[in-house]
């Protein structure tokens, strides 16, 4: 059985991580979208989805604010530099790896379990992974404080960062 190797970048596709607020002040935050701008990862496609092989890294140092909904004013341009700064320095590390142990399902759809390591952590890591026209979509949810993060708050503690974030990537191949 043959494996088509694909190393991919941002070239390639996107990587986002979306974040929302919880806390009795939540209506102030925004839920975000930030896209990671350094990541790379070599995927091994095979005719069946059980012989496919995922790897990827991705630099958390490297991440922009794409898009904000919500709260109380819009994100200004000295926002979104705060916001990308207290991103940068509540990773710690600031590299985030998975590697694929098991992948379920067929070429159209299916989940990619494996481990992700953070901030010095590793735990499992499930994405669910569907085609697209032209590549893959994977999501999937990674909880701050399992990888000893702890997530932004303000007001004393009314208004913080969800401890579940949404990661979204999208590959054409």
């Amino acid at each position: 059985m043959s494996t088509q190797t694909r190393e991919l970048t941002p070239a390639d596709g996107e990587l986002l991580v979306r974040t929302g607020c919880e806390g009795a002040m939540a209506r102030m935050g925004h839920d975000l979208t930030l896209a990671v701008g350094r990541w790379r990862a070599t995927l091994g496609l095979a005719e069946a989805a059980a012989d496919c092989t995922l790897s990827a890294t991705a630099d958390l140092d490297s991440i922009s604010v794409r898009d904000s909904a919500g709260g109380a004013k819009e994100v200004s341009a000295s926002d979104r530099k705060t916001i990308e700064r207290n991103a940068a320095g509540s990773l710690g590390e600031g590299q985030l790896t998975f590697t694929a142990s098991e992948v379920t399902g067929d070429l159209e759809r299916g989940t990619v379990r494996g481990e992700a390591t953070l901030n010095g952590v590793t735990r499992p890591l499930e994405l669910a992974v569907e085609r697209t026209g032209d590549g893959y979509r994977l999501t999937g949810t990674i909880v701050q404080s399992q990888f000893r993060i702890k997530p932004y708050s303000a007001m004393m503690g009314a208004l913080k960062v969800a401890d579940a974030v949404q990661i979204e990537a999208t590959v054409r191949l």
